[in-house]
């Protein structure tokens, strides 16, 4: 009997130690924090800018379709000029490991950060959360 077990316990202690590895308890926020509009604002000696980004969830897990509507009046020689309009759409992809929103065929990503998930950021440009 002591023959059995001691090989048995053996095999059951190895088949433990090199199953599967537990995997890092990693936080990920909801992806639902991120849908809403957001708006940014800046005005320079040379030109005012505003711009509003919508983000909606799609039907999958990490895809969101963003809506960006920016106003520019640019200002000359004093003179403020009448307001331009442009209307981009597209799309990103939320990867919960790094806070990020890739926007892939785009320079830039958003960023959220965990300590503030109102605003998020694209470069040094922040965007404030207005309407969830």
């Amino acid at each position: 009997m002591k023959k059995f077990i001691i090989p048995a316990f053996a095999i059951i202690t190895i088949a433990i130690g090199c199953g599967p590895k537990p995997v890092p308890a990693i936080v990920y926020r909801p992806r639902f924090f991120i849908t809403g509009t957001y708006v940014y604002s800046e005005q320079t000696g040379f030109f005012y800018v505003w711009d509003t980004i919508i983000i909606s969830k799609l039907p999958t897990e990490v895809n969101f379709h963003l809506t960006r509507l920016t106003t520019y009046q640019r200002k000359k020689s004093g003179a403020v000029n009448d307001r331009e309009y442009e209307v981009e759409e597209f799309n990103g992809v939320y990867d919960p490991l790094h806070l990020k929103l890739l926007l892939p065929g785009r320079a830039n990503e958003i960023e959220f950060k965990e300590e503030d998930p109102s605003d998020f950021w694209i470069g040094n440009q922040t965007y404030s959360k207005i309407e969830n």
